[in-house]
């Protein structure tokens, strides 16, 4: 094909863009470059970050951080509210703008870009080179940061701008495969939870079993629609890492652990990489943060529950109400009602006082349970507690839960 005929497009990515706008907005009264500035608004009853400038993002603050958090972390953080649908139309007009200067056919990408289909009109503004300097250098003497990457089409010019490695990026024409072979999967576009299930893909560990790697082939053969048939399949490892050698043990010292890798590869093929994980330990005093769900064979991190008090072997999806009788503040109850069953108390063990984690949210501030171990007359144990010290109002409702059992 003729390089005249091939089709050409910009993205122009503009990573700090609601904080450049903001500042451009305010002009004079803005704050200093230097000064670290976030922009925050609520996602559901949470108070979150949702966007950063670059002094704030080199203190490791990133959009979806909760406000408290970032506050406790950095007291002299300016934090102002945020404004997406000024952005949103900030960013059509600065389209618009782009439209009857450079090229005919432009529109926003939000929330953070702008893309131009520039096919034969860069010759209008000295080639695709200079055209892309300018328009990068153009919005810098404007206060704001930007990116641009052209390419024979919009998916790989906007991944060129955002995980390519220069201010600007210039694929020539018919070379976008070999531009975007080292790019991130992040690049792709997809949502967050299918780049996670792709970063578990090529088996849970680095294998080199052909006999092992043709098995777990063969189980997905069959999924395959072949059209007009396969005569021939090749594996290719386009990556590749290391395979960490490990000394053999002497059963008199210690004993050899299994390799359950090769099961956790069939059973993850058979029913999805989701649907395997083992729960890891989380630094947090809130029972149900204190867990979450971790690659099966995901690395020890060296966390571990705490032991000072007795935990249940069963944790409830969600603390379920009960009704019950108890002397306030710090009595355990005499009894309680779950489930439509009512149980006597014979012994108990508490209370356990948890603290909310003030720094997730402003109600979590003077927020308390009182947790107890509680036996009934049939010998079964559970774990329940009060929302509230029993004195306060502000610190709870009063109202009692059952959390776990202890089996």
């Amino acid at each position: 094909m003729p390089k005249g005929d091939w089709r050409r497009v910009v993205s122009l990515y503009l990573p700090l863009w609601p904080t450049d706008r903001l500042r451009k907005r305010l002009g004079t009264n803005a704050p200093a470059p230097e000064c670290p500035l976030v922009l925050a608004g609520r996602e559901g009853r949470r108070r979150v970050v949702l966007s950063v400038d670059l002094a704030a993002r080199r203190l490791g603050l990133r959009p979806g951080t909760p406000v408290a958090k970032a506050q406790a972390l950095h007291p002299d953080l300016l934090i102002m509210d945020a404004d997406p649908d000024g952005d949103r139309a900030g960013l059509e007009r600065l389209a618009l703008w782009f439209q009857h200067r450079i090229a005919p056919i432009v529109a926003p990408d939000p929330p953070d870009g702008i893309v131009l289909d520039t096919t034969g009109a860069d010759h209008l503004h000295g080639g695709e080179a200079v055209m892309l300097e300018n328009m990068v250098t153009r919005l810098k003497e404007s206060g704001i940061t930007a990116r641009a990457a052209i390419a024979d089409t919009w998916g790989a010019a906007h991944a060129l701008a955002r995980y390519g490695r220069g201010r600007i990026t210039l694929v020539p024409p018919g070379k976008t495969a070999a531009a975007i072979a080292d790019l991130p999967i992040e690049a792709l576009r997809l949502p967050a939870d299918i780049i996670d299930g792709l970063h578990g893909l090529a088996t849970a560990m680095p294998v080199r079993d052909v006999r092992r790697l043709t098995r777990l082939l063969c189980d997905r053969i069959e999924t395959i629609d072949p059209g007009f048939g396969i005569e021939r399949m090749v594996l290719t490892a386009s990556l590749a890492e290391p395979i960490l050698h490990r000394q053999g043990v002497s059963a008199l010292i210690e004993e050899e652990e299994a390799d359950v890798s090769d099961l956790i590869d069939t059973l993850a093929n058979r029913v999805g990489t989701q649907a395997l994980y083992r729960f890891a330990p989380v630094e947090s005093d809130v029972p149900e943060r204190a867990v979450c769900r971790v690659p099966a064979l995901a690395a020890e991190d060296g966390k571990e529950w705490p032991d000072h008090w007795p935990r249940p072997t069963r944790l409830l999806p969600r603390p379920e109400p009960i009704q019950t009788m108890a002397v306030l503040p710090d009595h355990p109850p005499v009894f309680f009602v779950w489930r439509g069953i009512r149980r006597r108390i014979r012994c108990a063990d508490g209370p356990e006082r948890v603290f909310g984690e003030w720094w997730k949210g402003d109600a979590e501030l003077t927020t308390v349970r009182d947790y107890f171990r509680v036996e009934d007359t049939s010998g079964e144990t559970f774990w329940v507690y009060r929302t509230g010290d029993g004195e306060h109002g502000e610190t709870g409702s009063q109202g009692w839960f059952l959390h776990g059992l202890f089996e």
